[in-house]
């Protein structure tokens, strides 16, 4: 008991369980006590749990929360790899998902060494390795999760460049990229250290101060060159920003040539 606790306080996992699974036959409902990771090593076949169901091909990794009924129904002849183990949330959590790992080498090594570790009862030297793939596993969904965020924020991004001068809100660029609103202001705040809105609204400040040094162009089209269709909001923002109104602004570029046009 000593020893669990101190790996628990230390956040390793403890490991439980290694074996494989190699030939057609399907697999009933079952559960384990502790959280099972499973690796599609060849074949084909459909986990399912509770209402989801799970198709698992080569390179995938499933993850079953412990206490969970699931079963498996193999499509031909089927190679998993699984191993149940106590694994601390602090270290990767245990809820239902399917990793696609694809090509990734290091997810089937580790695997197949605790499994042969545990067929040949060195269960001293599995918890090592165990903890190597919880920490691969786990940076590599932070790898995924990055460059998912940096992709949604990119395409943000560019929407913005391409159609400032359009009627555009935070609610039409999500549904462009294809996430929730709420997810996108999340994500772009984490990554860009600015709210989406902010960004959106410096973007489009700063190509109406470079209007503003046309003489000739008024604010009403200064304002719909810059996606405001209300020349009065527009000013009222443009105010808000820069301590003075557009007017006000064009007036100082004019006659104060040390004006900061970057404002």
């Amino acid at each position: 008991m000593d020893v669990l606790r101190e790996n628990q306080e230390m956040c390793l996992p403890i490991f439980s369980f290694s074996h494989y699974f190699d030939n057609s036959t399907n697999v009933p409902v079952h559960t384990h006590p502790a959280t099972e990771l499973i690796y599609q090593a060849g074949g084909q076949c459909t986990v399912t749990i509770g209402k989801e169901k799970f198709l698992c091909t080569p390179g995938d990794l499933l993850v079953i929360p412990p206490e969970t009924a699931h079963n498996q129904v193999s499509d031909g002849p089927v190679k998993t790899v699984f191993v149940t183990a106590v694994i601390d949330a602090r270290l990767l959590s245990s809820r239902t998902r399917l990793i696609h790992f694809g090509n990734d080498p290091w997810t089937p090594r580790l695997m197949n060494m605790i499994q042969e570790m545990s067929r040949e009862v060195r269960y001293e030297l599995c918890g090592g390795v165990l903890y190597s793939l919880v920490r691969h596993i786990a940076q590599f969904e932070r790898d995924q999760e990055f460059g998912t965020r940096n992709r949604i924020v990119t395409r943000a991004i560019k929407l913005i460049e391409a159609n400032f001068n359009r009627p555009l809100n935070t609610k039409l660029i999500a549904r462009s990229v294809g996430v929730s609103e709420s997810y996108l202001r999340a994500v772009f705040l984490r990554e860009k250290k600015i709210s989406i809105f902010l960004f959106l609204q410096n973007y489009r400040m700063a190509h109406a101060r470079r209007l503003l040094q046309q003489p000739y162009c008024d604010i009403k089209e200064v304002a719909f060159q810059c996606g405001y269709p209300d020349a009065g909001y527009f000013a009222r923002q443009f105010k808000k920003i820069h301590l003075c109104s557009p007017t006000e602004f064009r007036f100082k570029l004019q006659t104060r040539p040390e004006f900061d046009l970057r404002l």
